[in-house]
């Protein structure tokens, strides 16, 4: 699935036909697919997004699979993180509040 060079043949012909009501879709079974290895995966969108953006202030912030797959991924990696992180913080405020 991965190329000598870390390209993504089969990934990048699907993100290149996918229709926007897909993307979502699209954007979670790719980061599934990748979760244990998400840089090639990370790397090949955000090249593509590069070279399709018309200029560098517009780079995701349009509905593109890059930034899809790129808030899917966070969503899914560091979910549990901020949970942990914020879980002290937020607990005593939700208890006077009961």
């Amino acid at each position: 699935m991965i190329g000598d060079n870390g390209e993504l043949p089969i990934a990048m012909a699907l993100a290149s036909v996918v229709v926007t009501p897909q993307m979502d879709e699209l954007a979670r079974v790719f980061v599934t697919l990748f979760e244990a290895n998400i840089s090639p995966l990370l790397w090949n969108m955000f090249y593509k997004e590069d070279q399709v953006s018309d200029c560098m202030q517009t780079l995701f912030r349009g509905n593109s699979l890059a930034s899809k797959v790129m808030a899917f991924c966070f969503k899914i990696c560091f979910a549990s993180y901020l949970h942990n992180l914020l879980q002290p913080l937020l607990k005593p405020l939700l208890e006077i509040h009961q």
